[in-house]
């Protein structure tokens, strides 16, 4: 691969990401979903048990448009993010501090989430999707 293009490369695997978890953080569903392949296994069984699942972007952003309904601000900070691109395909790993805070109610106050992401892209027509998405969830913080 010539290295020009796989720099591209790796810099739009990057932009994806951060349009993921920057959409997701500001509950953006539409510009979410325009992140995800047509189909994606979907993996946060170790946060909340179950097994992975095969998921569309429509149904990813409705599962989380639900489940965080009570959360008033996220933030997710990514480091340490490793990207290598192989044609078509692309896999990334990085670590993540997701901090979900509301205000009031049962579930005031902030919480932390702490672990680590695996997340495969591939390119459909030229764009970068991601087909995979697996949370490893290490420890969270109340």
């Amino acid at each position: 691969m010539d290295p020009f293009v796989y720099m591209l490369d790796r810099e739009a695997v990057g932009l994806v990401i951060n349009q993921l978890f920057f959409s997701l953080d500001n509950k953006e569903w539409i510009t979410l979903k325009e992140c995800f392949a047509k189909e994606v296994v979907f993996d946060i069984s170790s946060l909340v048990g179950g097994e992975q699942h095969r998921l569309n972007a429509d149904q990813i952003a409705h599962l989380w448009s639900n489940s965080l309904k009570e959360v008033d601000a996220l933030q997710h900070q990514i480091s340490n993010m490793t990207i290598f691109v192989q044609n078509e395909r692309a896999t990334s790993h990085f670590y993540c501090n997701e901090m979900h805070h509301s205000k009031s109610g049962a579930k005031g106050g902030t919480l932390t989430l702490v672990g680590t992401y695996d997340i495969h892209l591939v390119k459909e027509n030229g764009v970068w999707k991601i087909s995979l998405f697996r949370y490893h969830h290490k420890f969270l913080r109340v």
